[in-house]
């Protein structure tokens, strides 16, 4: 919002206390309170919270309007200054390949941790360790064969 200023234009004294022509100066700040100076020989200073105020209380049913003068440009919106990024987009390709590096890296955890849990039974040896790191799926096979005998 910006800083108004103005006057109060009035065509018809209802009350023929203010006169007509321009009886009273407006100022509008940012926060749209208004602040009315009566000119007439009865001056006085009013505070209201919006001009709407002012017109509904003073307007007469048209006889009189607040007529501005002169507006400050408004303040720049400070959203403006903000950079707009674009969203990085990943090509199906691409997608695929990061679902893979991640899918390697957690079999390789999962993995590492059953050749850990494997390395603390006492009947495996240090070779079947290893071949769990190899190809876990043998590895498995080949413990539940041991089992089964």
């Amino acid at each position: 919002m910006s800083v108004r200023c103005g006057h109060i234009l009035r065509d018809q004294d209802v009350h023929g206390v203010s006169g007509t022509g321009k009886v009273a100066d407006v100022f509008e700040a940012t926060n749209g309170k208004c602040i009315v100076v009566w000119i007439s020989a009865h001056s006085s200073t009013n505070i209201y919270d919006n001009v709407k105020h002012v017109e509904s209380t003073h307007s007469h049913g048209g006889k009189t309007n607040v007529v501005w003068d002169w507006e400050s440009p408004p303040d720049p919106d400070p959203m403006d200054a903000l950079e707009v990024v674009e969203k990085p987009t990943l090509t199906e390709e691409e997608m695929e390949e990061i679902a893979a590096e991640a899918a390697e890296v957690a079999n390789k955890k999962v993995v590492d941790k059953i050749a850990e849990k494997m390395a603390e039974t006492p009947d495996l040896s240090e070779k079947d360790v290893k071949e769990v790191k190899k190809s876990p799926k043998k590895a498995a096979a080949k413990k539940s064969a041991k089992k089964k005998d």
